[in-house]
């Protein structure tokens, strides 16, 4: 098991697309899902669910207000990179 880096790091890391996107693959939101939810610059409540609780569990302290704020702030296609 790969270690954690230090909490810290979390803070100064910011939520954007690309964060998203990789916690809703690890939760099984599949490739076309996550594309659509870019394209449409938003995820759907149950999902927004499943990808806090990820990041949380991984030690991000975020909220589900910072989620909604990186969903309208981090131009979409930067996950697309």
């Amino acid at each position: 098991m790969a270690s954690r880096p230090p909490y810290h790091y979390y803070m100064l890391m910011e939520i954007n697309w690309q964060i998203i996107d990789q916690s809703g693959a690890r939760v099984g939101a599949k490739d076309d899902a996550r594309r659509k939810w870019r394209e449409r610059r938003s995820v759907p409540p149950s999902w927004q669910i499943r990808i806090v609780e990820d990041l949380r569990a991984k030690g991000v302290p975020i909220s589900f207000a910072d989620f909604e704020r990186a969903l309208k702030a981090t131009p979409s296609s930067e996950a697309a990179a």
